[in-house]
């Protein structure tokens, strides 16, 4: 087992130089950035790993284990809060012992964030808000903890559910609900993974000879974004009379704007989407979606890490979750009748 002193040594420092380094106190103690770059050459080039179990009964910390999240600041805010809320629950239910540090990121600190997770003395981490392109980065770098990610992966673990089967669900039920012209609202760049998604709501659309159209521009991703491409969908589709929005924060914006047109249009279109946040449960009418189960992805994503879900931490798992629908007044036969 490699120890300190084998970095101060490799790097040529005293062993409190190290300590200082790994610490984050370096520039406190005003250590050169030459010394510092040659201790974590040494960390790497090692493979060294504090015993931090010791370390924190040394200063009396209870936690038995670190887990980082990396959290895209693209995504919405409201899905860190779900996902903190099913952390606790699983931590309460299993009897866990650990602490969280969050690490925000973008596509511009993308590599920041892998080197922050090889110099961290993490246990494990979870990145939280991932799109595909990050995922496809971060499988090149080489980390030594394991690793969960929300969407699938050849390398890592992972928590999914199928994003294919949200589509059939949505475009089925928008069907059963008389929708015949549908426009699907996308945002091209964030929204890279889930393709399978809007190809399979498009081909089961067509079976049930539901007419569809894809809203091909990029939006704000917000309830404001959602406003904005209701009132084109509709001005650029006279006819249109359902909009499936592929996140429920755009969705909530759609149901806004319609509501604010008592006449044939605020009527007659159906609004679907896909999350489950607290706000969808908030507008009016409420929307309905195909859940995006976080608070369950974030418990299962915390008992692969702490082992917990009767498998090696240490082998690659996928645990995919089932994917159902909520019906509310957004997208049903009976939506206008309460109003």
């Amino acid at each position: 087992m490699v120890k300190i002193k084998d970095v101060a040594a490799k790097a040529g420092v005293s062993v409190s130089t190290v300590s200082y380094v790994i610490n984050g106190k370096a520039e406190q103690i005003r250590i050169s950035e030459v010394t510092q770059k040659k201790v974590w050459e040494a960390v790497e080039e090692l493979n060294y790993r504090p015993n931090m179990q010791a370390k924190k009964l040394k200063t009396g910390q209870a936690f038995s284990s670190t887990y980082a999240v990396l959290w895209n600041e693209r995504a919405n805010s409201n899905l860190l809060e779900r996902f903190m809320s099913g952390v606790q629950e699983a931590r309460e239910k299993e009897k866990l012992s650990f602490e969280i540090v969050i690490y925000p990121y973008n596509h511009h600190t993308l590599a920041d964030a892998c080197n922050y997770l090889k110099k961290s003395y993490c246990s494990g981490a979870i990145w939280l808000g991932v799109n595909m392109k990050d995922v496809e980065y971060a499988e090149k770098q080489d980390f030594s903890i394991p690793m969960v990610v929300f969407v699938k992966s050849e390398k890592f673990n992972s928590v999914i559910i199928d994003d294919e089967k949200i589509g059939i669900i949505a475009a089925e039920h928008m069907a059963d609900c008389g929708c015949k012209e549908i426009v699907v609202i996308q945002r091209v760049k964030f929204m890279d993974d889930a393709e399978g998604r809007v190809t399979n709501f498009q081909q089961r659309c067509m079976d049930l000879g539901v007419n569809v159209y894809i809203q091909d521009k990029e939006y704000e991703y917000s309830i404001e974004g959602g406003m904005k491409a209701a009132m084109e969908a509709v001005r650029d589709y006279p006819k249109v009379d359902g909009l499936y929005y592929l996140m429920d924060i755009m969705a909530a914006g759609g149901v806004n704007w319609l509501s604010f047109h008592r006449g044939e249009i605020g009527r007659q279109v159906k609004v679907m989407s896909h999350g489950n946040a607290i706000f969808s449960k908030c507008t009016y009418p409420q929307i309905t979606v195909t859940n995006m189960p976080i608070e369950e992805m974030a418990a299962e994503g915390i008992r692969i890490l702490s082992g917990k879900n009767n498998s090696n931490v240490l082998e690659q798992t996928c645990v995919k979750l089932p994917t159902t629908l909520i019906e509310r007044e957004s997208c049903t036969k009976k939506r206008w009748e309460k109003y």
